[in-house]
């Protein structure tokens, strides 16, 4: 039997290796030409998906559009007679003023971030099974829904403040009471009833934050505004002036009036002791404003 010869084998060695680098290579290459291929693919529907919803976020804001340009009302905090308006309602009706302000940047920016999410939501894609971030038809058109009500809620307590109408008034600082300190109060929860006007309240303060969510700076479809509440602090008052024939031990309510810490009282309690409590006095602060 002949033996192979050794310079055949080497050769054939060679092209052997030759070949599979070659191909190594084009296998490289072809992933290379893939990748890139995917990438501008996606760059482009991405464009066209920003672009549906640039058209998008124009339809939704269209409705609203006269709200977030209109120029705010200055002139209703403007005093009836500055001679005889108290310092300390002079003071809290400019920083009713200024915080007014605020609150309308704030609700300026909650209403075009809640339009860029609808928009997000009303360009993005479903799934018939629902599983995933898919969502079907039917549970697409609810977030939509959902999401127009708060766009539309959102803007109009935009207008409100815009238009001052009602006019704006501050809440009562949420830290422990001080004598002279005025303001509106929400939530109150009824501890006694003590007469026809008078009624012992207490009154809780909570921190709340809220945001979008979003991925890498993007509404994703079907985001929502988190909102956390946490309650921080809390204080009784001794209410003078409210009637107390709509409300009940253990009940919660919102009155309409600003109020004014006025002084302290001290009462005796149902087992022999005394309790000492900060007295709220209903105040008329629009006396003072210039009529329209």
């Amino acid at each position: 039997m002949k033996r192979p010869n050794m310079v055949s084998i080497t050769v054939l060695c060679g092209l052997i290796a030759i070949q599979n680098s070659y191909s190594a290579q084009r296998s490289k290459a072809d992933i290379e030409r893939d990748e890139k291929m995917l990438k501008a693919r996606e760059g482009r529907e991405q464009q066209q998906r920003a672009v549906k919803e640039q058209s998008s976020l124009s339809d939704v804001l269209k409705p609203y559009r006269t709200v977030l340009d209109s120029v705010s009302n200055k002139d209703q905090y403007q005093l009836a007679d500055e001679t005889k308006v108290p310092d300390n309602i002079s003071y809290y009706l400019a920083i009713s003023a200024g915080e007014r302000l605020q609150r309308i940047e704030l609700n300026k920016n909650r209403v075009q971030d809640l339009a860029k999410m609808l928009a997000s939501t009303m360009n993005s894609p479903v799934n018939p099974s629902g599983s995933g971030k898919m969502r079907t038809e039917e549970g697409k058109a609810t977030e939509v829904s959902n999401q127009k009500q708060s766009l539309a809620l959102s803007a109009d307590n935009l207008k409100k403040l815009k238009e001052n109408n009602p006019v704006f008034l501050s809440s009562m600082p949420e830290k422990q009471p001080e004598i002279g300190m005025i303001g509106r109060l929400e939530e109150l929860e009824v501890k006694q009833i003590v007469g026809p006007t008078d009624s012992i309240v207490e009154r809780k303060w909570y921190t709340t934050s809220s945001r979008i969510r979003s991925i890498n700076g993007r509404f994703e479809a079907g985001s929502v505004y988190q909102s956390q509440r946490t309650e921080k602090n809390s204080c009784w008052f001794w209410i003078t002036g409210v009637k107390t024939s709509e409300i009940a031990d253990g009940s919660t309510f919102t009155p309409t009036q600003v109020f004014q810490v006025t002084k302290t009282k001290t009462y005796d309690t149902a087992i022999g002791g005394t309790k000492t409590l900060f007295v709220l006095e209903p105040v008329d602060v629009f006396q003072y404003l210039k009529k329209k």
